[in-house]
């Protein structure tokens, strides 16, 4: 903002100048009177027709200052102003007073561009301003004329004078600061924050080198410019690395050519302040809105199991109210297959919810569980948390053990404000905890928060950043005895395939959809191969996903139990897409010496794995009826007489793989028959299938198993090559010899 020197009106001048304003202040009446009257070029008109008569003649003086003599060299850009000194002397008058008229006048045109009237003072100099700073007026080569005319009040005595120069324009440029913006429109908390400043030169010359400056809340960055071309624009911008509160205000001042490289038509309108107020970005996982993980909130370690549902709940829109005050779902026995004598360690219903423009949840809603009124345990939310909130997303929790029933439950959420617009419904989930003496003992991590997640570039995320974190602590695993690790997570609003999971380092994409009519995404998976003593964890990541974390379930199966009197079992497999894509599954009969028939349902992820087929085990050709758009197939068989053996198999399932991921194989309706036709119900002991798109022990990734597998496992043993459990082909959790010697068997076809 470099400064030209100019000739000011200084000393007597000056003094001059503030003595008059007083006195022209005195005479504004007057002045109103004269305005009505007066015109360009005209001449005086008495203000009284009868003036008080005088017998001195007043004189008239004159001091040009701006413009000088011809040529007058002015950027048409600037505020330009014609000034002249004028005085009235009237010898022997106390009271006489004069009117000063200036007129700017094309003289190329013949037109008076503008002009002005001043009133002075007897026996006083009086400096006077004609603003003349209309671009369309100060054209290049033009002849202009100064007119300045005076005449005393009282005699009408006037005189004139003019003075004639010709303008040369000149450009210069003109730098200013047109918007500070951070990223996104808006400062973050508890991150650093990058500040945006556009620069436009608004002059009509070429700007040279120059530094931009940023003061931000004190802290000061400057950011160079190579040059900038008349009326063009250009982005600058600094990392604001201070991480702040929410609630803080942050003061930012740009200013462009902070160091005064740049000779301006304009020194004054190089800065712009703006103050900005720091939200949270809701979009990004707790860690960075200062909330917290999703953590253990209770561990049980028992004989039993747990088993989770939505019912036949369903996604509420509320945008245009509710139909109906109340909103009912049910579960059936079969939905939640509690085993008969088993104890209910624990029922915990979940409510998610989106979109609660008017607040609703949790004053306007009340909850009834099997006809109990229920009060929420927890309230977990999170929202996206600066303008243009779309109002708090969250999730309630009831604990309702003590009104659980194994034969079927109901739950009515009810509404007050239900019939304007109002809060949505995501669906409800209902998880059980059970103790069962014949189950294998198992520990169970139960984890529940509520994290609002979109990494997209659209909200000013990453999907690192849109992370939420479920540590699992409270429990050591005894990794050398486990014999299953089940992984269960919830994302509402997760679906159809979005999402990504991980588990201790490992990653799934895609992983979450939609359970039922619900909006919420359920998914499983097997992460035997992946858990650790202690310090698991689990994590959910949004890659432009719309979606939320709310609960993570860590369920780890130790040992066997011995086989009850008669049960139907399937077992644990693990199906390749890349090899044949199918894996029959035996629907077994244990201690089947007297049993002649029986019949089971088996459910699986219909997105996971299909039936093809079934076959015929030991009691004949099955009749089957095979659905996979529900994900269940339900087999029957018999014969004359008992089967006579330890073990004998119901039905073959012939199963081919959809997707990758993981299912559980679920027995329910299970019945037996003996010879004589009384049937009994048997325990049941479920199995899974997990689905693998790439082949276990490949591990230079040719879609085959050769030597040169092998070879990379024992060079992973002695610590030459990084270690991949993809060549983990005992499944013991590590990579050691044995590896290699079950890859070199298959290579050659044992």
């Amino acid at each position: 903002m470099k400064r030209e020197g100019k000739e000011e009106i200084s000393g007597k001048s000056g003094e001059r100048i503030r003595e008059n304003s007083k006195k022209v202040s005195v005479m504004m009446a007057v002045i109103m009177l004269l305005l009505i009257s007066l015109a360009p070029f005209s001449a005086v008109v008495a203000v009284d027709p009868t003036p008080t008569p005088t017998t001195p003649t007043p004189t008239f003086l004159f001091e040009f200052i701006e413009p000088p003599a011809s040529p007058w060299v002015v950027d048409v850009n600037k505020v330009v102003n014609i000034t002249v000194n004028v005085r009235i002397d009237a010898a022997g008058l106390t009271d006489e007073f004069g009117i000063v008229n200036l007129s700017w006048r094309n003289e190329t045109s013949g037109v008076v561009e503008n002009y002005t009237m001043y009133m002075i003072a007897n026996n006083t100099w009086s400096t006077f301003w004609l603003n003349v700073s209309n671009v369309t007026t100060l054209a290049a080569g033009n002849n202009y004329t100064y007119k300045v005319y005076a005449s005393d009040i009282w005699n009408n005595t006037g005189v004139s004078v003019k003075r004639t120069v010709n303008v040369t324009a000149v450009a210069e440029s003109d730098l200013i600061v047109e918007a500070i913006t951070p990223k996104c429109g808006y400062m973050f908390a508890n991150e650093t924050n990058n500040i945006t400043a556009t620069i436009k030169n608004n002059g009509g010359a070429d700007a040279g080198a120059f530094n931009v400056g940023f003061d931000i809340a004190g802290a000061v960055t400057k950011v160079s410019v190579s040059g900038l071309a008349a009326g063009a624009t250009t982005t600058v911008y600094v990392v604001d690395t201070t991480s702040r509160n929410v609630g803080d205000s942050v003061a930012i001042t740009v200013t462009a050519d902070c160091d005064g490289a740049i000779s301006e038509s304009n020194e004054t309108n190089n800065v712009m302040s703006k103050t900005f107020t720091v939200y949270n970005n809701g979009y990004k996982g707790k860690t960075y809105t200062g909330g917290a993980n999703m953590t253990t909130w209770k561990t049980f370690e028992l004989k039993g199991s747990l088993l989770y549902s939505v019912g036949d709940s369903y996604y509420l829109s509320g945008y245009y109210g509710w139909a109906t005050a109340s909103y009912t779902v049910n579960w059936t026995a079969s939905d939640l297959p509690v085993p008969a004598g088993a104890t209910v360690k624990e029922a915990r219903l979940y409510v998610p919810y989106t979109f609660d423009y008017a607040d609703d949840i949790p004053t306007n809603v009340s909850l009834m569980f099997n006809g109990a009124t229920k009060t929420f345990e927890a309230h977990y939310t999170d929202r996206k948390g600066f303008p243009k909130d779309y109002g708090k997303y969250g999730m309630l929790v009831y604990n309702v053990t003590d009104d659980f029933n194994a034969n079927g439950n109901n739950a009515t959420l009810t509404n007050s404000n239900w019939d304007k617009k109002t809060v949505s419904i995501r669906g409800m989930v209902l998880v059980v905890v059970y103790a069962y003496d014949s189950e294998p003992k198992r520990a169970i991590f139960m984890n529940e928060e509520f994290d609002m997640l979109y990494g997209g570039e659209s909200k000013c995320t990453t999907p690192e950043e849109a992370t939420a974190y479920a540590p699992f602590s409270g429990l050591t695993v005894d990794t050398a005895n486990v014999t299953s690790a089940k992984l269960i997570t919830v994302a509402p609003g997760a679906g159809p395939n979005e999402g990504e999971l991980i588990f201790n380092g490992h990653k799934w994409t895609d992983v979450w959809n939609f359970a039922g009519a619900t909006q919420i995404g359920i998914a499983e998976r097997n992460v035997i191969n992946y858990l650790e003593a202690t310090d698991n964890e689990a994590a959910f990541q949004s890659s432009a996903d719309w979606m939320e974390a709310s609960n993570a379930f860590l369920v780890v199966g130790y040992e066997e139990v011995p086989p009850p009197e008669h049960a139907i079992k399937v077992g644990d497999y693990t199906l390749e897409l890349y090899n044949s894509g199918e894996v029959i599954v035996p629907v077994e009969i244990l201690n089947a010496g007297d049993i002649a028939g029986g019949s089971a349902k088996i459910t699986f992820n219909a997105s996971v794995v299909k039936v093809k087929a079934v076959s015929a085990g030991h009691f004949g050709m099955p009749q089957a009826n095979i659905d996979n758009t529900n994900g269940f197939v339900y087999v029957a068989a018999s014969r004359a007489f008992a089967a006579g053996r330890e073990e004998a198999v119901l039905a073959n399932l012939l199963f081919s793989g959809v997707s990758e991921g993981y299912t559980t194989l679920d027995i329910h309706d299970a019945h037996l028959n003996f010879e004589d036709g009384n049937t009994t119900i048997p325990a049941t002991i479920s199995g899974s299938i997990t689905v693998e798109t790439r082949m276990l022990g490949d591990l230079n990734r040719n879609n085959m198993m050769d030597t040169g597998d092998a070879t990379l496992v024992l060079r992973m043993v002695v610590g030459l090559s990084e270690q991949d459990m993809l060549g983990d082909m005992n499944r013991n959790g590590m990579i050691d010899t044995g590896d290699a010697t079950l890859i070199l068997r298959r290579v050659v076809g044992l």
